[in-house]
Order: C-alpha cells, then structure tokens, then sequence
C-alpha cells in the first residue's frame, strides 16, 4: 500500500490481486475510508495443498483521509490487481495564509 499527496491532490494505491472492481466495496464516511472486497474463489474441493501462498480471498482495510481531501470529488480506478483511489485537496481548508510586509 503507498499512500503519497502531489500539490494537487491525495493517492491512495492498494494491491488487490484477484479482485475485479465489482468485488471492491469503498465507502467514505466523514473522514473514514474502508475498503473492502470478497471473491468466492474457485473451489477448493478433491485439493490437497503442499503450500498455499495466495493471497487471502478477503480483505478490509481503514483509511483516515487528511482534511484537505475532497472525498466527494474521489474517483477510483483498478489497473493490473492495483486500486488506486485519488482525492483532490480542498483548496484553501487548514492553509495558514502567510502575508508578505509591503
């Protein structure tokens, strides 16, 4: 997970191997992220496993965003098992205005 801000906005990029964008749930509440995903998988009966090494067939993770973060303007996309969720800064919240003497 690689979580970076650029000087327009915040990047949030999640691996999420296995998981097509509608096994993804994400939901913003307040400040709050949680993502979420489940896939059913294919079935695992008649198997009898030397070494199991895949990643889990579930995940949740919590995110608390910066107040500068647009939640509402947030657009998500999945590339390659790799979620990357990108939150425009509000402009101006919590900036300390410096004044330049004249």
């Amino acid at each position: 997970m690689n979580f970076f801000e650029t000087n327009e906005s915040y990047i949030l990029e999640l691996a999420v191997p296995g998981f097509t964008p509608d096994q993804l749930d994400i939901e913003i509440e307040g400040r709050s992220l949680l993502i979420r995903a489940e896939s059913q998988g294919e079935s695992r009966e008649g198997r009898r496993y030397w070494l199991r090494g895949l990643p889990r067939r579930r995940l949740a993770r919590r995110f608390r965003l910066p107040a500068r973060a647009d939640a509402e303007a947030a657009t998500a996309a999945v590339s390659n098992g790799l979620l990357t969720l990108t939150f425009p800064k509000v402009a101006g919240a919590g900036l300390k205005v410096q004044v330049a003497a004249a």
